[in-house]
């Protein structure tokens, strides 16, 4: 009888235990910056939530640099918002990122006897930006994790990182207090997790959010439950379905000036270096963005087309010839034939659609349990307006504020957020339809024609704004450098300022050809 008592009750203390930590617990799908963000918010004063984090990605390729991807972020001062709320992060990115003000723009025309200009980087806002690779944006991020487990403060929820589980399916538990993620393990093993909030930080294409728009079955007796919402609207931008591949270089490389001297494009340099074929079709350039001195490899980046000659190349001698032809200042035998085939074969990766899911939440009617999108999950656009890791870190942001100042369980909580937030989503993709698409210069005519279209229009509203003493708007992508407003009042003041130009161009046509009009009209 002593023995059956002491099972029960070690039974039922571990059921409550198993109770408390799924209702006390977080699920961070994705284990990128916006994961470890949000995690790491969720875990601390006033949350204290325990959080898991289960990322696709094995471990030793998520911290490390990934030539075949080359992601550089620019944490500007939206982003910032973020870091500067723990000051250990702050200072970790001045250590591992480079200032912005500190760089320089290089551009060697394709034509080696021309003089290759260097220009301090130009600016859009007195705010100081970071340059940062993906992966060192990563590493900061664990490190911070590290030193939050180790804290001494009892009530902040502790942080796991899980790598190599692939997300399954979402489901709610019967009771509707938790939520139920299936995990595949790198050897095809299941395994079932639950929590009271589940986080979406898997990326473009979310398993999370496809989960929620076909989860109408599982979700169905959530009253106000629509899995239509989370069907993604999607648009085209002049960049979207561009391919990009990285070339690794050797840091600090040199190109030859007009002169025959060797100029050294410096870590710290925007560089662009042009083919000598500028008009043809199937021209190529190289792109390098800044990193810090630390750094040995430096990525190349070529942005071409999908249906560019560039890609029908697999083999390492033909693509070095291919590009030797190209660009004539380059040093070529600084690469190894070895990397000239890793980078023929490479598949290189393509610029997202410009979209959005209109829902970004999800609760039952007891508001106990939920489930809410961030980051790419919620929208991902082309790197044009150079707002992707800034717009993500501003999710989070915006998350633990709602999750603050509401009232309320959590599934009014996680409503508000998609109240305040969905707007700011949709013209989010707004500005990025528009805002600086014509950037890669790519030398097909009618591109190279809406360039000239799309510089005049940013032009106008330029001098319009100094005109105005700043009463009429820059164009949108001079106005997003201005992290205190919003995305929504950068796309309402452009589309005013856009109603305004036209109502002033009607008029003229109307004034200058009103009459002959009428008379071919009562003809």
């Amino acid at each position: 009888l002593t023995l059956a008592l002491a099972l029960h009750s070690t039974i039922a203390l571990a059921s409550k235990s198993n109770v408390s930590s799924s209702t006390r617990k977080v699920i961070v799908v994705g284990g990128g910056p916006i994961g470890l963000a949000s995690a790491i918010l969720l875990a601390n004063a006033p949350h204290f939530y325990d959080v898991d984090i289960y990322e696709q990605t094995p471990k030793e390729d998520l911290c490390n640099f990934n030539p075949a991807i080359a992601y550089m972020y620019n944490v500007n001062a939206r982003g910032q918002r973020f870091t500067k709320k723990f000051q250990s992060l702050q200072d970790k990115l001045l250590r591992d990122g480079l200032a912005a003000s500190d760089t320089s723009l290089v551009i060697a025309d394709g034509d080696p006897t021309k003089t290759i200009s260097i220009k301090k980087s130009p600016t859009m806002s007195k705010a100081e930006s970071y340059w940062i690779p993906r992966h060192k944006m990563v590493n900061l991020l664990q490190e911070g994790i590290k030193e939050h487990n180790n804290s001494d403060d009892a009530n902040c929820g502790k942080i796991e990182i899980h790598s190599g589980f692939t997300c399954e399916a979402v489901s709610p538990i019967g009771d509707d207090s938790s939520i139920n993620v299936t995990l595949k393990d790198e050897k095809g093993r299941d395994q079932d997790v639950s929590g009271q909030l589940i986080v979406g930080a898997d990326g473009v294409n979310s398993q999370v959010r496809e989960c929620l728009k076909n989860g109408s079955s599982l979700f169905g007796e959530w009253k106000n439950f629509k899995s239509k919402k989370f069907a993604v609207k999607k648009w085209v931008s002049p960049s979207v379905g561009l391919k990009l591949k990285a070339l690794q270089l050797p840091s600090g490389f040199s190109i030859e000036d007009s002169d025959g001297s060797p100029i050294s494009l410096q870590n710290s340099c925007i560089a662009s270096i042009r083919s000598i074929k500028a008009n043809d079709i199937n021209s190529i350039k190289i792109g390098c963005l800044p990193m810090t001195d630390d750094v040995t490899i430096r990525p190349g980046n070529v942005i071409t087309r999908p249906n560019h000659k560039f890609w029908t190349i697999n083999s390492g001698k033909e693509m070095k010839e291919y590009v030797l032809e190209n660009l004539k200042r380059m040093p070529f035998d600084m690469i190894s034939d070895e990397e000239w085939d890793r980078f023929a074969k490479q598949k290189g990766t393509t610029f997202p659609y410009c979209q959005y899911s209109p829902g970004l939440q999800a609760s039952p009617e007891n508001g106990n349990c939920g489930i809410v999108l961030l980051g790419d999950s919620a929208h991902s656009f082309p790197p044009d307006i150079g707002q992707g890791i800034n717009a993500g870190l501003s999710d989070v942001v915006q998350f633990d504020k709602t999750l603050r100042s509401t009232e309320g369980n959590l599934g009014t909580k996680l409503r508000a957020y998609e109240r305040i937030q969905g707007p700011e989503t949709k013209a989010l993709i707004r500005i990025a339809r528009f805002g600086f698409p014509y950037q890669y210069d790519l030398p097909v005519p009618i591109l190279k024609l809406r360039k000239k279209l799309w510089t005049a229009n940013a032009a106008t509203r330029l001098l319009l704004n100094k005109l105005s003493f700043s009463v009429i708007p820059k164009c949108m992508i001079m106005s997003t450098a201005d992290h205190e407003v919003s995305y929504r009042k950068v796309a309402r003041k452009a589309d005013l300022t856009t109603t305004m130009l036209m109502t002033l161009l009607l008029s003229v046509v109307w004034k200058s050809f009103g009459k002959s009009i009428c008379a071919l009209v009562g003809m």
